[in-house]
C-alpha cells in the first residue's frame, strides 16, 4: 500500500510535528493513485456514465470499438476504497457470443444494488438491431439472459435505431425508456415501460421528428416529461417536448409543442444546450441557453417552469436568469426543493466568474444576480458539473495553470447555503493530473455519505478516470484539512491559514496569523525530508500576515512548509508545477 501523508495545520513545538507529518507510515487514506483510478482500459469512444451503486461504489459504462464494425458496450463495477471488481477489461451488458455489436445509452441503479444497462445491439442471427435493457448483479451476472429484455417486446423485432434518450425509473421502479426507431422506412419516436421483470408494459408513438438530443424525467405523477432539440429545417434548435402518463397515453402531442414557444415573428429560439429536471410538486424545470438569433450572442439563459398539464406559469419564453456574450457550460440540480444553477462565464460582461444562482420550483429567483466566485485571471475551464450533498453543494471544474498555459488540473469547490465559497479563492486540487483543453467530459456522482466522485475522460487517453472528494473537501492525493482549520482550539493562536495557489507556478503565498511581533522561518522540505530552501523574516505587527515565496529554481513537485515562530511551528503541503 501507497503512503499518504496528511500536513495537520494543528501547531505543535519543534520539529517532532515536522517529522510525524514526513515519515509517518500510518495511511490515512484508501490506495486510490494519485492521478485518480483509471477505470477504463483506453480506447473509449463516445459517451459514459457513472451512477452510484448504493453502498459506497459506483457502477461507469461506456463503448469501445473492438474493430471497425463492432462496437462493444462495456461496464465497471468499483467499490468505495477504489477496488475494480470485475474484469479488468469490463464486462459487456449483452453476451458478447450473441451480439455483433452493442452501444451503451444509459445507466441507472434499480434501488436494490442492480444496474440497469440501456443498450441498442446487433444480433449475429438478425438483420437490423434492437434496444434493450439488461439487469447486471452487484458481481456482474446478466439477471434478464444473454441479451436482456427488448424494449419492443420483441426480441426478433428489427430496427435502425439512430438515437436514444435516457430512460427512468417510475416511484414503483418501473422502467421508461425513450427511442428512435424505424417503422415502415421512417424514423419514429417511441416511449416503452417495462416492468421489474422486464416485460413490456405498453409502447407509445410521441413524434416523427428527428432529434440530435433529448432527456426525459420523472413527471411525478408516473409518467415521463420528454424534451428534444429538433434538427430539421422546420424546428432548427427549437425544443419539443412530449408528456406520457403512466398508463403510457400521450398527453401532449409533440409535433407541434414547443416548451421553448416560437417568437412573435414565428421563428423559433434557437438553443445550443439544455438541461431537464423533475419538478418536486409535479412537472419539470428546464434550463435552456438560447440566443437572439441563429447562434449570434449575446445569449440568454432561460427557466422554463413546465406543469403537468403543459402550461408554462412564467409564461412561454420563461424567465431569463442570466445574460453573457459567450456560450458557457452550465449544470443543474434540485436539492431540499431550491434549484441551483451553476454556471461559468468566461468572458465580460457582466463579469468573469463562477455564478451560482437558486430559484424555487416556481421559477422566482431567490437572489437576483446569483453568488458569484470572481475569477479575473480567467483560470476556469469551461465545464462545470455539481453535485448536492448534506452540507454544501459539490463543484467540480477544471483550473488552468496560467493564463497563458493552456494545460489544466480538477478541482472542486463548495457552495453553501449561506450564499458562500468556503473553500478559499481557487477551491481544492482533486488529482496530481492534468486535463486536456477540451475534451476531459467532467461527471459527479454522489456515492453515500457525502463522498462525491468525480470522473472525467480526456480526448488524449480515452480512459475514464475517478477520484473520490470527500465532505470536507480532501481527497486520497490532495489533503486540504478544512477542518482542522476551522476547529482550531484558539483562534488567535499562531497558525497557517491557507497557502494560495494550489498548485502553483513558482510564486506562492502563505497565509497566517501571527499573535504577536516576531521572527518567523520559512523552511521548505522535499519529500526525502532534505532543505530546499529557508527564509526568515522579522515581522514588526501582530495579525494576519501574508508571506510571497519564488520557487523558480526549484524543480517542480510536493514540498512541504514549515512555519516557525518561537517555540511554535505549523506545517503545510505545497504542489508545485512548471
Amino acid at each position: 500500500m501507497r503512503l499518504h501523508f496528511r500536513a495537520n495545520l494543528t501547531c505543535l513545538p519543534g520539529i517532532v510535528l515536522l517529522f510525524t507529518v514526513l515519515f509517518s507510515t500510518v495511511p490515512v487514506f484508501a490506495d486510490w493513485p494519485d492521478t485518480g483510478l483509471q477505470v477504463t482500459p483506453p480506447g473509449c469512444t463516445g459517451r459514459y456514465k457513472v451512477v452510484p451503486d448504493g453502498v459506497g461504489g459506483a457502477y461507469i459504462g461506456w463503448y469501445v470499438e473492438v474493430s471497425p464494425d463492432m462496437m462493444g458496450s462495456l461496464v465497471q463495477h468499483i467499490d468505495a476504497d477504489g477496488n475494480i471488481l470485475w474484469d479488468p477489461q469490463g464486462i459487456s451488458a449483452v453476451d458478447p457470443d450473441s451480439a455483433h455489436r452493442t452501444i451503451f445509452y444509459d445507466l441507472l441503479a434499480d434501488g436494490e444494488g442492480n444496474l440497469l444497462v440501456l443498450s441498442i445491439a446487433r444480433l449475429l442471427d438478425q438483420v437490423g438491431s434492437f434496444f434493450t435493457v439488461q439487469k447486471l448483479s452487484p458481481s456482474g451476472e446478466r439477471l434478464w439472459g444473454a441479451t436482456g429484455r427488448s424494449v419492443t417486446g420483441d426480441s426478433s423485432s428489427t430496427t435502425d435505431a439512430g438515437f436514444s434518450d435516457p430512460m427512468v425509473l417510475d416511484e414503483n421502479g418501473n422502467i421508461i425508456v425513450i427511442y428512435m426507431a424505424m417503422d415502415d422506412d421512417e424514423l419514429l419516436c417511441f416511449s416503452s415501460k417495462l416492468d421489474t421483470n422486464g416485460d413490456v408494459v405498453w409502447t407509445t408513438l410521441l413524434g416523427d421528428h428527428f432529434t440530435s438530443h433529448g432527456q426525459c424525467v420523472p413527471d411525478g405523477e408516473g409518467g415521463v416529461i420528454y424534451a428534444r432539440r429538433g434538427v430539421n429545417a422546420d424546428y432548427d434548435h427549437a425544443i419539443l417536448g412530449a408528456r406520457v402518463d403512466s398508463e403510457g397515453n400521450s398527453v401532449w402531442w409533440p409535433s407541434n409543442y414547443y416548451l421553448l414557444n416560437r417568437q412573435p415573428d414565428n421563428n423559433v429560439y434557437p438553443t445550443q444546450h439544455f438541461k431537464l429536471i423533475p419538478r418536486p410538486s409535479g412537472g419539470a424545470l428546464m434550463v435552456a441557453q438560447s440566443f437572439s438569433a441563429s447562434n449570434i450572442p449575446p445569449c440568454e439563459f432561460l427557466l422554463v417552469v413546465i406543469e403537468p398539464d403543459g402550461d408554462f406559469p412564467l409564461g412561454p419564453r420563461g424567465a431569463t436568469i442570466f445574460r453573457c456574450d459567450d456560450m458557457v457550460d452550465f449544470d443543474m440540480v434540485m436539492h431540499d426543493d431550491i434549484l441551483y444553477v451553476s454556471l461559468y462565464n468566461r468572458d465580460s460582461p457582466p463579469e468573469r466568474g463562477h455564478y451560482v444562482f437558486r430559484t424555487d420550483e416556481n421559477g422566482t429567483l431567490l437572489d437576483p444576480g446569483g453568488y458569484v466566485e470572481f475569477d479575473t485571471t480567467s483560470l476556469r475551464g469551461s465545464e462545470v458539473r455539481i453535485e448536492p450533498t448534506t452540507d454544501h453543494l459539490l463543484i467540480a471544474y477544471s483550473r488552468k495553470v496560467s493564463p497563458t498555459n493552456s494545460t489544466r488540473y480538477p478541482h472542486c469547490q463548495a457552495f453553501t447555503a449561506e450564499g458562500s465559497f468556503p473553500w478559499g479563492a481557487v477551491g481544492h486540487l482533486i488529482a496530481d493530473t492534468t486535463l486536456p483543453y477540451d475534451g476531459y467530459r467532467l461527471q459527479t456522482c454522489n456515492v453515500g455519505g457525502d463522498t462525491v466522485f468525480v470522473a472525467w475522460m480526456p480526448n488524449e487517453t480515452s480512459v475514464v478516470t475517478v477520484m473520490p472528494v470527500y465532505p470536507d473537501g480532501s481527497t486520497p492525493w490532495y489533503d486540504n484539512p478544512v477542518q482542522e482549520r476551522s476547529t482550531a482550539p484558539n483562534p488567535q493562536s499562531f497558525r497557517i491559514d491557507s497557502v494560495y495557489p494550489q498548485p502553483f507556478n513558482h510564486q506562492v503565498h502563505i497565509s497566517f496569523f501571527l499573535p504577536e511581533p516576531d521572527r518567523v522561518t520559512f523552511t521548505i522540505y522535499n519529500l526525502n525530508g532534505q532543505v530546499v530552501q529557508n527564509m526568515t523574516h522579522h515581522f514588526e505587527q501582530a495579525g494576519q500576515q501574508v508571506m510571497n515565496l519564488d520557487l523558480k529554481t526549484t524543480a517542480a513537485g510536493v514540498f512541504y512548509i514549515k512555519v516557525i515562530s518561537g517555540d511554535q511551528s505549523c506545517v503545510s503541503k505545497l504542489v508545485h508545477i512548471k
